[in-house]
């Protein structure tokens, strides 16, 4: 899936994750994991160095805390502290 199509997937779950949190609604936590799941997959076609895929990495991780989802936002965090490019000055 081509970032172009993921980005306004990315911001109506976002939209959705905050809507929920500020309501306090439960389904938040699913909300916010979807958030990750996109933010992800936009990581995964941008290199870190892409003030893009730079933003969707942080995203990622944090939509994962958001979500209650530790292990998923250490492991998130530990794959992207690996890449290539991660130690970078603009990564």
């Amino acid at each position: 899936m081509s970032v172009e199509i993921l980005y306004p997937l990315v911001t109506e779950a976002i939209r959705r994750a905050e809507t929920f949190r500020d309501l306090g609604n439960p389904g938040a936590r699913d909300a916010h994991l979807e958030v990750s799941l996109l933010e992800e997959k936009i990581a995964e076609s941008l290199p870190v160095s892409d003030p893009e895929g730079a933003l969707a990495r942080r995203g990622a991780v944090r939509a994962a805390l958001a979500a209650g989802d530790l292990t998923r936002a250490g492991r998130l965090t530990a794959r992207f502290l690996e890449e290539r490019d991660a130690n970078s000055p603009d990564g």
